[in-house]
């Protein structure tokens, strides 16, 4: 494996576990030890904090990374042992993902590690104290200046107002398939010719990043 899934926070994506259920590399770190229990495909767990969450509060998840940073970077080390480039997904509503996420890809960053952040936006339903933190989260992550994929799971309740369980896993589905898909893109097909280090270099360039597939 060249590439792994890093997932932070409470999500109802769990994309990392989605990822991790096709092949992938995939490892979770959150403050709340029951978010994490039904993620049974992740390769390895971290939990941080008292176990029982930021309640939404971006100020208790920044402390929690300044206390367990070095626990936190030995983590991050197990997934770059054996891969090259990480996939880091969190959500920005949330007091975990939009607190610590940040700061993971500042650490990374720094450290000069490949990276993409995959940042899932807030629900339109969600309180206003979500996009407080989705607003500063971003604000975060945009000064950065590092390579981003953006979720909106407000597509599908655009097209699906009743939208079950089913068809938010569909999606999670297919942002990892299309992902896997591009990876694994054989140089020198029919359909384009890229080699692992180019893609890598696609993956790492600073702005919003776009996945599509089109039809043979």
């Amino acid at each position: 494996n060249k590439y792994f899934f890093l997932r932070r926070g409470q999500t109802e994506n769990n994309i990392a576990d989605k990822a991790a259920e096709i092949g992938f590399k995939a490892f979770g770190i959150n403050s709340s030890e029951r978010d994490l229990e039904p993620l049974t495909h992740l390769n390895d767990k971290l939990i941080v904090g008292t176990t029982s969450g930021c309640a939404k509060d971006r100020n208790i998840g920044k402390t929690i990374f300044e206390t367990e940073k070095e626990k936190i970077r030995s983590f991050l080390e197990k997934g770059y042992n054996e891969n090259q480039h990480c996939f880091l997904v969190f959500s920005l509503g949330g007091g975990t993902g939009s607190s610590i996420g940040p700061l993971i890809a500042k650490e990374l960053k720094e450290r000069n590690k490949s990276f993409t952040a995959v940042v899932i936006h807030a629900y339109n339903q969600e309180s206003g104290r979500a996009f407080y933190n989705e607003f500063n989260a971003l604000k975060e992550i945009y000064s950065l200046s590092i390579p981003i994929i953006s979720l909106d799971n407000n597509k599908i309740i655009e097209h699906s107002p009743n939208a079950t369980k089913g068809k938010y896993d569909s999606f999670n589905y297919s942002f990892v398939k299309r992902t896997k898909a591009f990876l694994e893109k054989i140089e020198g097909s029919k359909n384009g010719n890229m080699d692992e280090m180019e893609k890598r270099k696609l993956l790492s360039v600073p702005g919003l990043i776009k996945i599509t597939v089109s039809k043979p």
